[in-house]
């Protein structure tokens, strides 16, 4: 394993961890429908800010041009395993469709994602790593 994918997969690992535990303190479930009351302060925190610190979070500890990619992990990661925990754990005998809705679902999923790649670029900018131009090698270099 090079240092390079060593520090994305801690990077990936430590978003999860972060996207995960503010998930449990914030106590939101991004994933189920209530109707209008579903979008409240919490559910924007939730979507917007937690998944945009994860991504600047794993951005800046893989270092690396390509930051912003290796950033949308963690959530594509957290929210599927999410979903699955509610449909078969937590909702198991509830409506499925009512609650667990896929078309909802679905450009949630979006949401977040799009939030830790924003997170992801602003990681970058602040680590140097976008728009460094690559060095050229000169003899003396070498």
């Amino acid at each position: 394993m090079t240092v390079n994918q060593r520090r994305g997969l801690y990077g990936v690992i430590v978003g999860f961890i972060i996207n995960l535990v503010c998930d449990l303190v914030l106590g939101v479930n991004v994933e189920v429908y209530k109707g209008i009351a579903t979008f409240n302060v919490l559910w924007m925190i939730d979507v917007f800010f937690v998944p945009f610190g994860v991504g600047y979070v794993t951005s800046r500890i893989y270092g690396e041009k390509g930051g912003r990619y290796v950033a949308c992990l963690p959530p594509l990661l957290l929210r599927p395993l999410s979903y699955l925990y509610l449909h078969y754990i937590a909702h198991p005998m509830g409506d499925f469709f009512l609650q667990l809705n896929l078309y909802y679902w679905g450009p949630m999923l979006i949401l977040v994602v799009e939030s830790a790649n924003f997170g992801g670029i602003i990681g970058e900018v602040m680590a140097g790593v976008l728009g460094k131009k690559p060095q050229k090698k000169t003899e003396l270099s070498a």
